[in-house]
């Protein structure tokens, strides 16, 4: 990024799956619409709560009178018994003529509709006071958590997890604890209808094979004709796909290892101690949700930065070997993220500008981990479309493959690394708002198909705060006219987490095109 200035006051192979095409008589306008609605929950989950606090009042009440809540919960089934209370309810309400409460009993109603077709699972898993409990414990809970939209069930999925532990593992059981944090519960309901849209949305393609590039030749300095051979297919490739496959033997194979086994025990760790993993900054910290996983380092090419971050997690002795280990692989990344960017800027003659956009830029080094789907789904998303918001990412599957990218037709396609060993380097948003729109950024996501467990790994180049992402004048003439305002990245980060955003087709365009 060529700066404008900074602000001193100042983010097992299977066969192809093709889901149903979507309906055409649904809008690709509409179904981003829905998407975005679906992520923004803050605001349903706020009405949400306070409709379920004076139904929780409503059912208080009904309790204390002479009726009982429940007449005979044992000859119920469970559904029966929370129709039965929630129709009690709208009666006395009725009665003493109180509309508001008769319509939030209606909000109720409709939740109940969906369990309709799991009643018979729930007769020995549900609690005839389940609704109570449920409602009570959500709107008091400590963590300040509220409700989504379809909390009745999830309640019920609870239930019948805890009953299943109660009865023993079962004989397909992996050994983890089924009933996951209830976070991840509530908010699954919306990820996985924002999966169902975005699977039909994309239908997915055949694997791809990306152009490979060999960063392993040791004559490979600037001015050299090895360096302008690399530095051409490095431009065309990211042309044509906005990424390409990096052999890059910095990374030893033992170090690669080294890597994996630490993400394994990292892992591993309980959850209230990998939520040590904190940062100031949004998505840098640890983070957990449906089937994916992962931790945060800030400036991990500094040293003392992963010491930090280990220092988190091990708050009396750290772990050296953890922290070396990973200070060694976001360090060798982080030189092959130098040539990257070095050889795209002297492609489009910017080389003047080469120090102060490095200068200008910091790391996050990020570690993943994917549960696979359980038995009776073939293929779960793990993260869906996007694009990264950074400068450039530097991706790394481990085993087990599930990295998916959009070409310009608007396909899908697996990537097929040719090498366990290499690395996948993509376009952010930041590199193609700087270059004025010259490269542009790839939308990915990750479709996890296998039954083993991913791992994977990213280093993200990100711009420093206070830093301003504006094209080089080399870079706008009547041909190529300016695309993108001037900006500062924490500004384009937090409009991301927008309504505006999330519903955005292009986040970059709807943020600072011009």
């Amino acid at each position: 990024m060529t700066t404008g200035g900074t602000n001193p006051d100042t983010s097992g192979e299977e066969p192809a799956l093709t889901p149903p095409p979507p309906s055409p008589l649904l809008s690709s306008k509409f179904m981003s619409s829905v998407i975005a609605r679906l992520a923004h929950q803050e605001e349903v989950q706020k009405t949400t709560n306070d409709q379920l606090a004076a139904i929780v009042a409503a059912l208080n009440a009904s309790t204390d009178s002479s009726q009982p809540l429940h007449p005979d919960p044992p000859s119920e089934s469970p559904r029966a018994t929370v129709t039965a209370a929630v129709t009690q309810v709208d009666s006395a309400a009725a009665e003493e003529d109180q509309p508001a409460i008769r319509q939030r009993i209606e909000v109720i109603r409709a939740q109940l509709e969906p369990l309709s077709d799991e009643e018979s699972d729930l007769e020995e898993a549900l609690d005839p006071l389940d609704l109570r409990t449920l409602l009570t414990r959500k709107i008091t809970s400590t963590n300040n958590e509220t409700l989504g939209p379809s909390d009745l069930r999830v309640g019920a999925n609870a239930k019948r997890a805890k009953h299943a532990l109660s009865q023993g593992p079962s004989p397909a059981s992996t050994g983890d604890n089924p009933i996951v944090d209830l976070r991840d519960q509530l908010n699954a309901p919306i990820n996985d209808l924002r999966t169902k849209l975005d699977l039909s949305l994309h239908p997915l393609s055949d694997s791809i094979q990306l152009p490979v590039i060999d960063f392993s030749d040791q004559c490979l300095t600037p001015g050299t004709s090895k360096w302008d051979k690399v530095k051409t297919d490095v431009r065309k490739a990211l042309e044509d796909y906005g990424c390409f496959e990096a052999f890059f033997d910095k990374v030893s194979v033992e170090l690669d290892k080294s890597v994996f086994e630490a993400m394994e025990e990292l892992f591993d760790l309980p959850t209230q101690t990998k939520e040590r993993n904190v940062s100031s900054k949004p998505y840098h910290g640890y983070l957990s949700q449906n089937i994916y996983e992962s931790f945060g380092i800030d400036d991990a090419n500094l040293a003392e930065k992963v010491n930090e971050f280990t220092q988190q997690l091990w708050p009396d002795h750290g772990n050296k070997r953890i922290s070396e280990t990973m200070h060694g692989i976001s360090g060798k990344l982080a030189e092959l993220d130098v040539m990257v960017r070095r050889m795209i800027m002297e492609s489009f003659g910017i080389e003047k500008y080469i120090d102060e956009h490095l200068d200008s830029t910091n790391y996050l080094f990020r570690m993943m981990k994917y549960t696979p789907p359980p038995p009776h789904e073939e293929k779960k998303l793990g993260l869906p479309s996007h694009t990264d918001k950074n400068i450039m990412t530097i991706l790394h599957q481990y085993q087990v493959e599930g990295l998916e990218i959009q070409n310009k037709d608007k396909k899908w396609f697996k990537v097929k690394p040719s090498h366990q060993y290499s690395f996948i380097v993509m376009v952010g948003d930041s590199m193609c708002a700087f270059l004025n729109g010259r490269l542009a950024s790839t939308y990915h996501r990750v479709l996890v198909t296998a039954k083993k467990t991913r791992y994977s790994t990213a280093l993200f180049s990100t711009p420093k705060t206070g830093v301003i992402l504006d094209s080089p004048e080399e870079l706008i003439d009547e041909e190529h006219p300016r695309v993108f305002k001037p900006f500062e990245f924490n500004d384009y980060r937090d409009f991301y987490n927008t309504e505006a955003g999330f519903a955005a087709q292009s986040t970059l365009h709807a943020f600072c095109a011009l």
